[in-house]
């Protein structure tokens, strides 16, 4: 009997929640200009202050994920040209999260297991069941 995808889909999830493959944290933080105002964010002369961290997200926080740590992803095509040791250096990791969360988007950091990374970028699946990340380390 076909079933359909959307059958697989389905029993896809729980399976996921129940084995170990999310055996990670991650919680969102958004820049604090996306819920500060400029008076609690800003100083006398206006320029940012440094203590200032970013926010963790409201009902982002501490979503298991699956994290594919120590794999390096192929690096977008683009016109500049780096050295082999430049690209690992840039260190992307895929990440899906246990859940739809359509909010999240690359002006975002997500910290997993304590380590914060840039959002590279976000997208779902069809099914609107779970979300996934592309993620690098976090540099200033």
């Amino acid at each position: 009997m076909n079933q359909g995808i959307e059958y697989s889909i389905a029993a896809m999830v729980p399976a996921m929640r129940q084995s170990t493959l999310c055996s990670s944290l991650c919680t969102i933080t958004v820049p604090p200009d996306h819920v500060l105002t400029p008076d609690q964010s800003f100083g006398p002369s206006g320029a940012p202050l440094a203590s200032v961290a970013y926010i963790a997200l409201a009902g982002h926080i501490d979503i298991p994920c699956s994290a594919a740590t120590g794999f390096a992803l192929t690096p977008p095509a683009s016109d500049e040209e780096k050295t082999r040791a430049q690209i690992l250096a840039m260190g992307q990791i895929p990440v899906a999260l246990q859940g739809y969360y359509p909010a999240i988007i690359p002006d975002y950091r997500a910290v997993i297991d304590g380590v914060e990374y840039d959002i590279i970028s976000a997208g779902s699946d069809s099914q609107h069941r779970q979300t996934h990340l592309v993620v690098q380390e976090a540099s200033v």
